[in-house]
C-alpha cells in the first residue's frame, strides 16, 4: 500500500532540470518515466548527464554527478543510430546502437541505447547493459540502465538524467 502511495507523490510541476530530477525518489522517478514520451521526430543531440545512485536521498543530490566523474553525458547521432558516452577531454566512448522499441515495464515506446555488440576489448564490460530513455520535459530525459543477467532476464540497475545542451 505504501508503495502505491509513494508513486502517487509525483511533483505537481514536472522537473525542468537535472537538479530537480535528483530530488525525486525511486517511485517518483518511475512514475515520471511512465508519463514520459519518445518524440516522433528525433534529432541528433548532445546532453549533460547525471547519475542518481540513491534516488531522493541527500547523497544523490549532493554527489550524484561526482560519483561518476568520468561520465559527462551522451552524444546521440540519430542519422547513424549511434550513441556515445561523453567523457572528460571531449572524448566520446562506449558506443551503443540506438532504436525505439516497447519498454520493459509498460510496453510504451522507449529510446534504447544498446551496448551489446558495439564494444571493443577495453569496454566489453558494457556489453551486458542497455538504457531505456524517455523525454520527461523540454530538453530533459530520464533513463534507466538495465543489466542482462546470465538467465536472460534484464534487471534494473540505476536511474540517470540527461539535459540537452544547445
Amino acid at each position: 500500500m505504501w508503495l502505491l502511495a509513494c508513486c502517487l507523490l509525483v511533483p505537481a510541476q514536472s522537473p525542468t532540470s537535472l537538479r530537480e530530477l535528483a530530488r525525486l525518489n525511486d517511485c517518483q522517478l518511475a512514475a515520471l518515466f511512465a508519463k514520459g514520451v519518445v518524440p516522433g521526430c528525433l534529432d541528433t543531440m548532445k546532453t549533460r548527464g547525471r547519475v542518481f545512485t540513491r534516488p531522493g536521498k541527500l547523497t544523490s543530490r549532493l554527489f550524484g554527478s561526482s560519483l561518476w566523474p568520468l561520465w559527462h553525458g551522451k552524444q546521440v547521432d540519430m542519422d547513424c543510430a549511434v550513441m556515445r558516452n561523453r567523457m572528460p577531454g571531449g572524448l566520446e566512448l562506449v558506443p551503443a546502437a540506438v532504436r525505439v522499441q516497447p519498454g520493459l515495464t509498460d510496453g510504451k515506446p522507449v529510446l534504447v541505447f544498446d551496448y551489446q555488440g558495439m564494444q571493443k576489448k577495453a569496454t566489453q564490460f558494457a556489453e551486458v547493459a542497455f538504457d531505456e530513455v524517455r523525454q520527461v520535459g523540454p530538453g530533459l530525459w530520464l533513463g534507466r540502465m538495465w543489466l542482462r543477467q546470465p538467465d536472460g532476464i534484464a534487471k534494473p540497475s540505476l536511474w540517470f538524467g540527461l539535459q540537452e545542451v544547445r
